[in-house]
Parts: C-alpha cells; sequence; structure tokens
C-alpha cells in the first residue's frame, strides 16, 4: 500500500514537472499563442498575445479572435477555423490590427486538448519586420537604373527581373518566363562563367 502511494506521488509530481514545463514553454516564447473554443472565442493566449492586446498578462476572454484580424482576411480566417476543427492544419500568411497598428503574421492553426476539451491552436509569428524590408528590397530592385534579376541557386530558375532588365533587353515579363532560363540573356556563355564566378567567390562585380 506505500509502494502504491509513494508510485502515486511521484506520478503526480512528474505531471505537474511537465505541466510547469509546458506552461514555462508556453509564457515566454515570442509567438502570439492563442487556445480558441472552435468558433474562435479566445480561451487562454500566452504573455506575449496578451501584452500585445491590451499590455496586461491577464487573458481577453470572451472575445473572438476574428476582432482583431483585418477585415480583408477575416473570411479566410474563418473559414480556415472551420476546417482546423474538422483536424486539418491550415498555415498561412494574415494580418492582425492591434492598438491602432496592423501586425502582419504567418499563422498556424493547429486542432488540439486544452483542459481536456478539443480547442484549437492558433500560433502567430509577427513577420511585420521582414515584410517591411522585403517591401523596401522590392523597391530599390525595381527602380534601380542597373539592370538585376533573381535566380533560384538551386536549379537557376528565374525568380524576378526588374523594369530596367525587361527595357534593356526588349523582352516583356511575360517571354521572359515563357522562355527557357538561358534565352533571356543576351550572352548565355557569358552568363554560365558569371554564375560560377558567383557560386564560387559568393559575389561579383
Amino acid at each position: 500500500l506505500l509502494g502504491a502511494t509513494f508510485s502515486r506521488i511521484t506520478q503526480e509530481d512528474e505531471i505537474k514537472r511537465r505541466e510547469d514545463n509546458f506552461r514555462h514553454f508556453f509564457n515566454t516564447i515570442d509567438d502570439y499563442v492563442f487556445v480558441l473554443e472552435p468558433s474562435g472565442e479566445i480561451v487562454e493566449m500566452n504573455h506575449a498575445a496578451s501584452r500585445t492586446l491590451n499590455g496586461e498578462r491577464e487573458p481577453v476572454t470572451g472575445t473572438t479572435l476574428s476582432s482583431f484580424i483585418i477585415h480583408e482576411y477575416r473570411e479566410t480566417f474563418l473559414a480556415d477555423l472551420d476546417l482546423s476543427a474538422k483536424g486539418a492544419k491550415i498555415s498561412r500568411q494574415s494580418s492582425l490590427f492591434i492598438n491602432g497598428s496592423r501586425i502582419t503574421v504567418e499563422m498556424l492553426l493547429v486542432n488540439g486538448v486544452w483542459n481536456e476539451k478539443r480547442r484549437i491552436y492558433c500560433i502567430c509569428k509577427d513577420i511585420s519586420e521582414i515584410m517591411a524590408s522585403r517591401e523596401k528590397f522590392s523597391q530599390v530592385f525595381h527602380s534601380s537604373h542597373a539592370m538585376h534579376t533573381i535566380r533560384r541557386v538551386s536549379d537557376h530558375t528565374l525568380i524576378d527581373v526588374n523594369e530596367t532588365y525587361l527595357k534593356t533587353l526588349g523582352y516583356s515579363r511575360e517571354e521572359v518566363f515563357e522562355h527557357a532560363q538561358t534565352e533571356a540573356c543576351s550572352d548565355p556563355l557569358q552568363y554560365q562563367t558569371i554564375w560560377e564566378e558567383v557560386c564560387r567567390k559568393g559575389t561579383i562585380r
């Protein structure tokens, strides 16, 4: 009897330790984590999400997450929520509007269990700075008076070209992507030589 009691206490201690570890992880990660009812109502959130929503660490219960989502993304979110409630794992870009600021996020919806009840986990990674950086790069890329292209390293697939590239070579954007990649270059052999040099040195001028 004493052995069984000790075993039970040990198991309870182990469960509490795991719960404490999970709660610590849940509240220390920088991503916003929401635990939702299938309807989208917020049941729980981690500290990062709560601080962003209202500056406090108390969960904003009774509020639907969709009320914080930019209108143009809301219908998609509700559809994704329904799919997630049926077991689907959904990942897509979305946008939250919180305290007068728009926050672009990479959102993941996963069906799970919270306090022994079926819930939906919504994990949002703030990618606002990344998107702003991409926008700045895009503006410089397309407004540059020098010819620029972006290619995938693995197979040389053309990803994008700027307007100067199109005007200089006389191609339309559609023609560039319809033809074989080397055909969009005035001198394929020279391109191959440059490519090999870039791969070897990392950069070339």
